[in-house]
């Protein structure tokens, strides 16, 4: 008889009893499987592999899968805002929806602020968490066009110098596209392959809603790459509060900074707070050296 907790890893790190019955298991052997630890029971009838994230286990309980902005971050995505509800996507017509927590309490959705209900025509039936590609599509209909872009920059990343596949591939995210409202395919044709962290996800969208082309990942002289680079000149640094987190990190920073200032680039260093919280001031400083001309060659 199949193992109970290999079960449910091959179905997606989630099943239900029936699922545990058709391979052999009696309810007496289940709760063996439960006391044991082997297995986790998420809520009547439906069980999980112990090892998923906190977050996964607690969609399951609730009743549905976790979606949306939650799965993205259970995939590591980068995401602009943390979400503060847990998203969990349910069937179209299901209804007396757990507690989070334990899977017992019933919730009332209207009444649940600390769950967003994705409610889906063909139910929650599948993995544990969705494919990314899944997760993209519920997180383009959710979320701002911004934030939205934020997940699929950072699911497609797939920079020059690194030999790390991108987590979604370029066939998968074709096919993706081709799934998606006029809207959505709006959104989704606007992101790239070389933004490796929000700030230089917003920057650049932010960027062409000004009317300014900036071109992600630029190749410069001495083999450097720019963040972003407007005209040919002007680069503009996405700089996270971890980026120069060591001594080395800071030298190397400063010594292709000068570089590229003595070849005649004009660099501009904004925070990914200035970015995200004060982009009117980021985009005045932009504004006064075009105006000068200073990205011009």
């Amino acid at each position: 008889m199949e193992p109970a907790i290999d079960v449910i890893r091959r179905l997606g790190g989630t099943c239900r009893t029936r699922d545990l019955r058709e391979v052999g298991h009696s309810p007496k052997s289940i709760a063996a499987s439960v006391a044991s630890g082997s297995v986790e029971r998420a809520r009547i009838g439906h069980f999980v592999d112990p090892a998923l994230d906190e977050r996964i286990k607690r969609a399951v309980r609730v009743g549905g899968r976790i979606a949306c902005v939650s799965a993205a971050t259970a995939h590591g995505l980068r995401v602009l805002d943390p979400p503060s509800a847990l998203h969990v996507s349910v069937g179209a017509h299901d209804s007396r929806f757990r507690r989070a927590s334990d899977g017992r309490g019933r919730i009332r959705p209207s009444l649940a602020a600390s769950i967003a209900l994705h409610w889906d025509e063909r139910g929650p039936a599948g993995d544990a968490l969705p494919p990314i590609a899944t997760v993209l599509e519920q997180v383009i209909d959710c979320l701002p066009p911004v934030a939205a872009l934020c997940v699929i920059d950072s699911a497609r990343e797939s920079l020059p110098w690194s030999e790390v596949p991108p987590r979604l591939d370029d066939a998968s995210f074709d096919a993706m596209l081709g799934r998606l409202s006029r809207r959505g395919f709006a959104i989704a044709s606007r992101s790239s392959t070389l933004s490796q962290a929000v700030g230089e996800t917003i920057a650049r969208e932010r960027l062409r809603q000004a009317g300014i082309a900036a071109k992600p990942q630029a190749a410069l002289p001495g083999g450097y790459f720019a963040d972003l680079l407007i005209g040919e000149r002007l680069v503009v640094e996405c700089e996270g509060y971890s980026a120069h987190g060591d001594e080395q990190s800071f030298e190397r920073d400063r010594e292709r900074k000068a570089f590229l200032r003595a070849c005649g680039y004009l660099v501009l260093d904004f925070s990914h707070r200035q970015i995200v919280a004060d982009w009117p001031s980021v985009l005045s400083t932009i504004h006064l050296v075009m105006r000068r001309g200073q990205h011009r060659a």
